[in-house]
């Protein structure tokens, strides 16, 4: 269910965060995150528990499943090595996993 949610909803992106060590203060981090109406808590709920990882808020209507640290990602990039992504998300996903293998 992850990788047809993830083809209509979901994203992987590159932020950038706060990093007082970092020589311009920020670091850049690979994160994948899935936005649904609030109705669909449930849903994000589950891809928490099944996976183990990621964290679940909700600011007004909209509820995300948020998955940000180098080790989590590897649990969702597991799952998309297994059933893929069938669009032109795939693309995006290679492009983004080639940058964490760069970067990281």
């Amino acid at each position: 269910m992850l990788s047809s949610t993830s083809i209509q909803k979901g994203c992987f992106s590159i932020e950038l965060y706060k990093d007082s060590k970092a020589k311009f203060k920020y670091t850049p981090r690979l994160v994948f995150r899935i936005n649904l109406h609030v109705k669909d808590l449930p849903i994000l709920l589950s891809f928490k528990n099944t996976f183990g990882v990621g964290t679940v808020s909700t600011k007004g209507k909209v509820t995300s499943y948020t998955v940000k640290t180098f080790k989590d990602l590897a649990v969702i990039v597991n799952h998309f090595k297994l059933y893929s992504l069938v669009s032109s998300k795939y693309l995006v996903f290679g492009i983004n996993i080639g940058y964490k293998l760069i970067i990281f």
